[in-house]
């Protein structure tokens, strides 16, 4: 029960027990009610994620912010296309006896694998899709044999039969496999191929079946599709190319609530951090970051020398392990850019909720120095982070922030009965700025409802001459509230908060220190009418 109701009820009693006569059948009161309807504080805590805020051995806050810039997909480098070996059975005229075999020499397929040329891989996701057609009027049983795809060292070899024919047609068996965690080599029947997989297909005829005659046709027919192979690891060559990125952009959460003004930071600096795990050389080149402010469509560009435009050597990573259970050891790059060496205080200061980029990465620029002992993980190939970290020191000019919240003044039968009154809004300032509030009312459908305050002015509180608080300064608003604003409120669902603020020593410099708090609390003194 909201503390509003629990006033009333109190209240009410009271008056019931005390005032009722017996002659009034329907008896009515006019009665006031004063008290506390929402009460709290608001720290630094509040107004911004307390997972982004680093407090200094002084007191003052530095806000930490964490992206992930850019990860390379598997699919940039090479993708396995999906690939079907069929392997038909004929003859001239033949009779076949029970228990026949039809004997199926070694073969290799291509895997037509683009751009690289693998060796060896270990299979994270895929299925091999055997179908087996029969025009023999017996059953058929068949052996599909992969010894070069091992699963714990055991080769891949699949069992099956298919029906035999009837006076309609063939019959058609359809079985999938699961080829997860298979190790596949790669190298064909030579053991020096690339892209290709050794298999063989025999068949026989059952021993307990009829015998059979065939015309000269083909009387059997399997195929086998190897079918979304995605690879865990692969190694080989894996070619020499250059991979574009961008322009691209990454959501920047730093600023989502400012809607206008300026802000001018003392400091800020960005480290940008490089994981790689790909076991080839490459050269990187960044072309551009841009910061994106979509509400004022302003855009700054990152000017930064020893890393815009600037050609970086990436040295591969490093193989461990096994070649059954491989693993790596990355090679790490990181680049910090702040006030002295950048215009990376400007970038933020255009308060962006977009960071843009565009980048090239070119592999193996010197060719296939390995010798076909490059390698990749699917999961592990390129992460490029962002650090960001802003002392809350700052200046700013009516920077304005809104958001929105749910609201709603009472149930149906509160409202029916609320009459003419207030609300006071008190607020005890305890940061270092003034504050421009204002609060609209909303429906469900965002259409607006009711305007309670526009451009309240919160005062900045005394300041000490290094412009930290010295106390809270209290102010107080007067919300009338009446029977016509009830009744718009009736509909009201949400409500707009727009908070602009100029901190009092503008231009100056104020830092943020974590004990400063905005407390505030809303009082009703309204009439409830009883019926």
């Amino acid at each position: 029960m909201s503390k509003l109701k629990v006033i009333l009820f109190v209240l009410l009693s009271v008056a019931v027990l005390t005032t009722c006569k017996k002659e009034h059948d329907r008896p009515q009161w006019d009665v006031g009610v004063l008290g506390p309807l929402v009460k709290g504080s608001l720290g630094i805590n509040n107004l911004i994620n307390d997972t982004l805020l680093k407090v200094n051995p002084d007191s003052t806050l530095t806000l930490v912010y964490n992206k992930n810039l850019y990860s390379l997909n598997i699919d940039s480098l090479f993708r396995i296309p999906d690939t079907t070996i069929v392997t038909p059975f004929h003859l001239f005229p033949h009779t076949f006896a029970p228990g026949s075999s039809f004997p199926g020499l070694p073969s290799q397929t291509n895997l037509a694998v683009s751009k690289v040329q693998l060796r060896y891989a270990i299979v994270k996701s895929g299925k091999a899709h055997i179908q087996a057609t029969n025009k023999l009027h017996t059953r058929v049983y068949f052996t599909y044999n992969i010894p070069k795809a091992t699963l714990n060292g055991i080769p891949f070899v699949a069992h099956a039969s298919v029906d035999s024919a009837t006076s309609i047609g063939p019959t058609v068996l359809d079985t999938l496999y699961d080829l997860s965690r298979y190790d596949l080599d790669l190298t064909g029947l030579s053991g020096n191929a690339v892209n290709s997989i050794e298999y063989s297909v025999q068949a026989y005829t059952d021993s307990f079946g009829p015998p059979v005659t065939v015309a000269f046709d083909t009387f059997l027919v399997i195929q086998n599709s190897f079918v979304g192979m995605v690879p865990y690891y692969a190694k080989g060559y894996l070619g020499q190319t250059t991979l574009k990125v961008g322009p691209d952009s990454t959501a920047l959460a730093l600023f989502k609530t400012i809607k206008s003004g300026t802000l001018d930071l003392q400091a800020a600096t960005m480290k940008l951090s490089l994981e790689y795990d790909i076991g080839m050389d490459a050269r990187l080149n960044i072309s551009n970051i841009q910061s994106v402010n979509s509400n004022t469509n302003t855009s700054v560009d990152l000017i930064a020398p020893s890393l815009i435009n600037n050609t970086i050597n990436i040295n591969r990573a490093s193989a461990s392990g096994t070649n059954t259970s491989p693993s790596y050891i990355p090679t790490f790059y990181s680049w910090l850019i702040n006030n002295s060496n950048s215009n990376f205080k400007s970038l933020l200061n255009n308060l962006p909720d977009y960071l843009s980029f565009a980048l090239s990465l070119q592999t193996n620029p010197l060719g296939n120095v390995s010798g076909d002992n490059d390698f990749a993980f699917a999961d592990h190939l390129v992460n490029a982070n962002i650090d960001v970290e802003i002392p809350l020191n700052f200046s700013s000019n009516h920077l304005t922030l809104s958001d929105t919240t749910g609201f709603s003044l009472g149930s149906d039968s509160v409202l029916n009965n609320l009459g003419a009154g207030t609300l006071t809004f008190n607020v005890d300032n305890g940061f270092p700025f003034a504050l421009s509030i204002s609060l609209v009312a909303i429906d469900s459908q965002n259409h607006f409802v009711d305007m309670l305050l526009s451009s309240a002015t919160v005062a900045s509180p005394p300041l000490d001459t290094s412009f930290k608080v010295i106390n809270k300064l209290h102010s107080q608003f007067i919300i009338p509230v009446d029977d016509a604003r009830i009744e718009k409120l009736r509909n009201a669902k949400r409500m707009i908060v727009t908070a602009s603020f100029t901190t009092a020593a503008s231009p100056q410099h104020v830092k943020i220190y974590s004990d400063y708090s905005l407390d505030f609390k809303l009082i009703a003194d309204i009439i409830y009418h009883v019926r």
